[in-house]
């Protein structure tokens, strides 16, 4: 229910809302005919024959409660009919749970699907899956299935590349030709896709294969990001005075997911404490997989005039380089560098 319900207040349509959320848990819980009897409002006026509150009266008819008595599962081999009932998260002689019924066989699609039983489906037509007894004490749940073969990978195919070479992609599959088509593999496989950032969209998808019904090719439909992109912008701080910058970076330099930026900001001091432009640049290359490895390197120079009133001015330069490598899906990211610089102080007061 609502807040103001909560906190005594009557709004008749969190009233309704409650009350269809109480009758859905009734019939979760095997009372499958329960329904609201009737509903009264009944205000209660005060002396100053104005509204003070209102009295509620709620009926509600349970109805028998539903027992699930039979379960009746046929054409099952690769799982026990045991582990079935169990995803399907039903069992005998307990409260019969349409809902859960509903999920649980969604969930049992996805098992088989995630196991390489592409064509698995159910043969029993959706109105007889469940069947109740005279009296409806009891509810009988049967499921004859087919399985269908076991689906291997044939053909991997890579469609939409304009400016990435294929190796680019081929290097983030977890799966070759001949492995079975497993739906963890294909979604850690799309999910490496994601992570080059090259890519607006990432489809994968099976294709009939020429092998036969227990093959299937697996399509990767792409279509590329835009890679490159450029910045520039003014500003104004009271210290620094006027600014301004620039950045240009593109992400798949040769098609080989080379990333490269460089960048330029400079400000201007419009007080007394003014000597010179001050700046800053910089550049930088990152190869996310150094000759094919999960390893990232990097490599990065910049150069800054700066002033530090009242006390100096400096020049610096700075070189790193180094590499990367992230442990634990991504949870842990360990990182060798190794970084140089070189600063020169003038203007010492």
């Amino acid at each position: 229910v609502g807040r103001l319900v909560q906190r005594d207040y009557y709004v008749e349509k969190d009233i309704d809302k409650g009350l269809s959320v109480a009758l859905e848990n009734l019939k979760a819980n095997g009372y499958l005919s329960s329904k609201l009897v009737a509903k009264t409002v009944q205000p209660v006026v005060s002396k100053d024959r104005e509204f003070d509150h209102v009295n509620l009266l709620i009926q509600v008819s349970e109805g028998e409660q539903t027992i699930l008595g039979h379960i009746e599962i046929t054409g099952a081999s690769v799982f026990a009919a045991a582990e079935i009932a169990e995803v399907l998260q039903i069992k005998e002689n307990q409260a019969f749970n349409p809902y859960a019924l509903e999920e649980g066989l969604q969930r049992l699609v996805t098992k088989y699907g995630a196991n390489g039983y592409l064509d698995y489906r159910v043969l029993t037509k959706e109105n007889e899956i469940v069947t109740f007894s005279s009296s409806a004490r009891y509810a009988n749940v049967r499921l004859d299935i087919s399985e269908g073969r076991r689906i291997k990978i044939d053909e991997i195919r890579i469609e939409g590349l304009m400016k990435t070479r294929p190796f680019v992609v081929e290097r983030e599959l977890t799966m070759v030709t001949g492995d079975w088509w497993l739906a963890e593999n294909i979604q850690e496989t799309e999910n490496n896709i994601r992570k080059l950032n090259l890519f607006s969209e990432v489809k994968v998808k099976q294709e009939i294969s020429s092998k036969g019904p227990e093959f299937r090719n697996l399509v990767i439909e792409l279509r590329e990001a835009q890679p490159g992109s450029f910045e520039i912008g003014p500003g104004f701080r009271s210290d620094l005075g006027l600014r301004s910058f620039a950045r240009v970076s593109y992400s798949n330099f040769f098609g080989k997911n080379w990333i490269g930026s460089m960048g330029l900001e400079g400000n201007r001091r419009v007080n007394e404490e003014y000597r010179f432009i001050e700046y800053k640049a910089d550049a930088a290359v990152i190869e996310p997989r150094f000759f094919g490895s999960h390893f990232l390197y990097s490599a990065g120079i910049s150069t800054s005039k700066q002033r530090f009133p009242p006390d100096f001015n400096a020049s610096s330069t700075r070189f790193s380089t180094g590499f990367e490598h992230k442990y634990f899906n991504d949870l842990v990211t360990a990182k060798l560098y190794y970084k140089i610089e070189h600063i020169r102080q003038f203007d010492v007061f």
